[in-house]
């Protein structure tokens, strides 16, 4: 990477972002919900350190386990690059998590590529990345539904049906399909637009074998129930006697609807679905805010800052400059042995 071309640069423009953004969720919720913002602080100061500490600690837990996943999506396809390097490269998309879709964290096949992953590789693995965490978080916001209204209900079932739709798009049908329509078509650039998604598809499915997948979803259950516990113990410390299912379910629907607003990072849509569950399950507007914007902080905007510690330490210590220079190659490589 030459210092033009550098995401240096993206780094500066991110530094710049977080502490708005850090601002914008402080502030949008009690400016959604007409309170006293008194109130809200008062309820915020009343969490105990050791309970902040541990949520923090939780959320550590969720990214590692997430980072273990992507490693075993991969597979042989980055044996190249140092375990170290890599899980800093995982780490420094968080960075970025807080686009649409978290899209931004596509910034890793920029580091990964040097080390001989091709970028539809990677690609495909943050697709799988997806595709498991919206199955996994559809499951955790099933615990919400036996305590919720119709809300919860859609939601919940508009991540199932979203989910349905993902893992069919890679069943060899599809993909064969997708093939046929390619070889037919005459104007070459649709023709090479279908191949392109024929393969990406392809990639994403020698990945996901059933094995896999297996282990990818019981990850993501640790890892995403992880953070719903840390929402049950923020609530229990502000007195909003909650059960453990219920505050993991959610957790849970939030994230699904904050995934739905198609909002960077969620935010809003998130916010607003937390803050009414929770005042649905008892908790009054200033306690609800105060839970949300402490769980947000401690998960979201806590992975964004690790992110970007990790982004800086990569462009600190540089790795290979060019594709391919620790001769790797860039073809693709099979998960048969996984």
């Amino acid at each position: 990477m030459d210092a033009d071309s550098s995401p240096v640069r993206y780094f500066r423009l991110g530094s710049k972002i977080l502490p708005l953004g850090i601002v914008a969720a402080v502030l949008c919720l009690p400016l959604l919900f007409p309170t006293e913002i008194r109130e809200t602080l008062r309820a915020i100061a009343m969490v105990d350190t050791g309970t902040v500490v541990v949520v923090l600690l939780l959320s550590l837990v969720n990214y590692a386990l997430r980072c273990w996943r992507w490693l075993l999506l991969l597979g042989e396809r980055s044996a190249a690059v140092p375990p170290l390097r890599h899980c800093a490269i995982y780490m420094a998309g968080f960075a970025l998590t807080a686009t649409p879709g978290k899209a931004g964290e596509a910034m890793r096949s920029l580091y990964l590529q040097p080390f001989g992953v091709s970028p539809r590789q990677s690609l495909a693995a943050l697709y799988a990345e997806r595709l498991l965490d919206l199955v996994v978080i559809s499951m955790l916001a099933a615990l919400v539904l036996t305590n919720a209204g119709a809300g919860a209900y859609m939601i919940a079932f508009a991540g199932l049906l979203v989910v349905m739709a993902l893992t069919a798009l890679q069943h060899p049908v599809v993909i064969g399909r997708l093939d046929r329509m390619a070889l037919s078509l005459r104007q070459p650039r649709a023709a090479a637009l279908l191949g392109t998604a024929r393969d990406f598809l392809g990639a994403v499915r020698s990945m996901l074998n059933t094995r896999l997948a297996v282990i990818g979803t019981v990850l993501g259950l640790v890892a995403w129930g992880g953070e719903g516990v840390g929402t049950y113990l923020i609530a229990q410390s502000l007195g909003l006697e909650i059960g453990l299912a219920l505050a993991i379910g959610i957790y849970a629907v939030a994230m699904l609807a904050g995934a739905f607003s198609f909002l960077p990072g969620g935010l809003g849509g998130a916010e607003v679905a937390m803050t009414t569950l929770l005042v649905y399950a008892g908790a009054s507007v200033p306690v609800a805010i105060a839970v949300t914007m402490i769980v947000r902080l401690a998960t979201l905007w806590f992975a964004v800052a690790i992110g970007l510690g990790a982004w800086f330490g990569l462009e600190v210590f540089r790795g290979p400059k060019q594709p391919g220079s620790v001769g790797v190659a860039q073809g693709e490589s099979s998960h048969a042995s996984t």
